[in-house]
C-alpha cells in the first residue's frame, strides 16, 4: 500500500494543477561567521498548514563553504525525509500522507562551514533555486521565495580593553585576531598574559570549574601547565596589574550568528557575557536568565575597589554590566545559559 501511495503522489506531483493555498519560503537575510567555523542556516517556511510534501534545493559557492550536515526539523518529524549534496548544491525532499497541522516553522537546518582559506571579508551567496511544495492531494501550492539570498560575511568589531592597576576582574569580549593591529592568537591565558607584557602585569588568576580550583599564571614557567586554561566565549579572568594597559582588539564576536552560551558547574563559576545581550541591563538581570534563575545563590562583581555581591536587584553591587567585565557565580546546579545579541564594541564595515 505504502508503494502505491507514493507512486499515485508521484503522478499528482507531476499532472495535477495548482492548490489554492499559497507559501513563502525564506532563508535568513544575513549569516555572519568566523573563518574555519560552522554556521547554522535554517530554511524557514510560513503559511504551511497545507503542505504534504515537496523539494528544495539550497545552491552554495564551494569555494567559500561546505556543508557538514543537513537536519529535518521537528516540523516535518513525521515525514518521509532525504537529503542529498551534490557539487554546490543541497537537495531536500520531503512527503507524508497529509499535510502540516502548523503555519509555519523551520523545515531543515543546514550546517555550512566557512572555508579557513578563505579571505577576509569575502561575501558569498546561498539560493533557494527550487521550491516546489504539493498538499495532501498531490495539488502544486503557489510559492514565494522571500530572502532567497545570504551573504556569508565574517563580521569582526573594534574594542578598546582597558585594565587598570591593581586588582580587576576582566573578560575578553570578542575572539580576538589582533591586537593593536598586530595579528595575535589568543588562544589560552598565556597568549593573554603576552599580551599585556610582563612588565605590566604581576599575575593572572582563573578558575578551572572542572577541576573545581583556582589557577595562577604566574608567567613563562606556567606555560603548559593546568594554570594555562584554555579561552572560551565565557572566560572569566582575575588581574593584578602593576601598571595600567589598553588593548585595542580586533576580532570576530563569540558565538555564531548572535548567539552563545554560559557553561554553569555546580559551585563557583568566574565568567564573562559573551555577547551584548538587550535583556541584560544590570548584573541583577543575569539572575533572571533560564539556567540562573533560582539556580544562581549570589554574583559578585569588582567595583570601587571592593568584591560586592548581588542577590537582587538594588544591591550595592548591581552595577550597568559592561563589555570587558567578568563576575563570580555561585550556582547550586550545572546550566547552559543562552545569549543572544550583538557583539561587543565596534562593528567594522
Amino acid at each position: 500500500m505504502k508503494r502505491i501511495a507514493r507512486l499515485i503522489f508521484i503522478f499528482f506531483l507531476t499532472y495535477c494543477p495548482f492548490a489554492s493555498a499559497q507559501v513563502s519560503i525564506r532563508v535568513p537575510e544575513q549569516v555572519s561567521a568566523k573563518l574555519g567555523d560552522s554556521v547554522l542556516v535554517p530554511i524557514i517556511i510560513d503559511d504551511a498548514s497545507a503542505i504534504a510534501g515537496g523539494f528544495i534545493t539550497l545552491t552554495f559557492e564551494q569555494n567559500l563553504v561546505s556543508v557538514d550536515a543537513v537536519e529535518k526539523s521537528s516540523l516535518i518529524d513525521d515525514f518521509q525525509f532525504v537529503s542529498h549534496i551534490i557539487g554546490a548544491e543541497v537537495r531536500l525532499a520531503f512527503s507524508n500522507a497529509s499535510g502540516l497541522s502548523v503555519g509555519n516553522g523551520t523545515i531543515a537546518t543546514i550546517s555550512l562551514r566557512v572555508n579557513s582559506q578563505t579571505e577576509d571579508r569575502v561575501t558569498g551567496v546561498l539560493a533557494l533555486s527550487q521550491a516546489d511544495f504539493y498538499d495532501e492531494n498531490a495539488q502544486e501550492i503557489a510559492t514565494t521565495v522571500i530572502n532567497a539570498t545570504v551573504d556569508l560575511t565574517p563580521n569582526f568589531v573594534q574594542f578598546s580593553l582597558g585594565i587598570p592597576q591593581g586588582l580587576s576582574l576582566v573578560h575578553l569580549p570578542l575572539a580576538v585576531r589582533t591586537i593593536n593591529a598586530e595579528p595575535t592568537e589568543m588562544r589560552t591565558i598565556g597568549d593573554f598574559y603576552d599580551a599585556l607584557g610582563p612588565e605590566n602585569v604581576n599575575f593572572i588568576i582563573t578558575f578551572d570549574s572542572i577541576a573545581g580550583a583556582w589557577r595562577s599564571y604566574l608567567g613563562p614557567s606556567s606555560r603548559g601547565t593546568p594554570a594555562d586554561l584554555p579561552i572560551t566565549a565565557d572566560t572569566g579572568i582575575l588581574t593584578l596589574m602593576k601598571d595600567r594597559v589598553t588593548l585595542h582588539l580586533e576580532g570576530h564576536p563569540w558565538g555564531v550568528t548572535g548567539m552563545s552560551t554560559i557553561q554553569l558547574r555546580p559551585g563557583l563559576n568566574l565568567i564573562g557575557v559573551p555577547l551584548k545581550d538587550e535583556r541584560l541591563k544590570q548584573v541583577s538581570d543575569l539572575l533572571g536568565l533560564e539556567g540562573l534563575r533560582n539556580n544562581a545563590t549570589a554574583i559578585v562583581v569588582y567595583d570601587e575597589g571592593k568584591f560586592k555581591v548581588v542577590t537582587q536587584r538594588g544591591d550595592d553591587g548591581d552595577i550597568p554590566i559592561t563589555g570587558g567585565t567578568a563576575f563570580i557565580v555561585t550556582t547550586r546546579e550545572a546550566a547552559v545559559v543562552e545569549i543572544r545579541g550583538e557583539g561587543w564594541g565596534k562593528m567594522l564595515d
